[in-house]
């Protein structure tokens, strides 16, 4: 059995401080696209709606087969048999969506920055905890399964799981902040355009 607080202990909620991070530097901020390319700037809140869409399906596939059994089972089928990481690498997609619907590539450039930096050493010690946990079943998972860039060839799915309702729904409250968040960023740009909110800086 795992032990779910040294597992826990490696995911420190950085997420929070870049959604923090995010929504300062557009409360602060103006696009700088939207001046002088609007044609490009809706283009990036279009791609940025579709990759917040996108990882909030992802991670509520994810939460399917994840909710009730992390921490318990070697969970390897679903998006975990595409990859050992999917809500991680559904995050990110997510953080990146965010940071384009402001209209801005410098926001998600630097949400994806702080992103390698620090989920790259939690996801090598959560392996370590794995490894520990599940021994040789893990490595034989990790050999024919990728780190973190999804392989679609590869995905396994059962005919019938079973899930745990109520973690499930606990879980699909994470994946729904995405699209919650986008209404939030187009609000800030009403603001910015009737002068409520301040420009200090234009961000490309």
């Amino acid at each position: 059995m795992i032990g779910r607080v040294t597992i826990e202990s490696c995911r420190v909620p950085l997420a929070q401080v870049f959604t923090s991070l995010l929504i300062v530097l557009v409360l602060l901020t103006r696009s700088r696209w939207s001046e002088i390319a609007p044609v490009v700037a809706t283009a990036f809140f279009a791609a940025g709606v579709f990759l917040a869409a996108v990882a909030a399906l992802g991670r509520a596939w994810c939460s399917i087969y994840i909710a009730g059994y992390k921490g318990r089972v070697l969970v390897t089928e679903g998006p975990y048999s595409v990859c050992r990481n999917p809500l991680y690498f559904f995050s990110m997609l997510g953080g990146i969506g965010l940071g384009l619907t402001a209209k801005s590539l410098t926001v998600p450039l630097v949400f994806l920055g702080g992103f390698g930096l620090y989920y790259s050493l939690v996801i090598r010690r959560e392996e370590q905890a794995l490894r520990q946990a599940f021994g040789r079943d893990y490595d034989d998972y990790a050999r024919v399964t990728p780190r973190f860039l999804p392989r679609l060839s590869s995905l396994r799915e059962p005919l019938d799981y079973v899930v745990h309702p109520r973690i499930f729904r606990e879980h699909l409250l994470s994946a729904a902040w995405f699209v919650w968040l986008i209404a939030l960023v187009a609000v800030v740009e009403a603001l910015h355009g009737a002068l409520v909110l301040p420009n200090l800086l234009s961000l490309y």
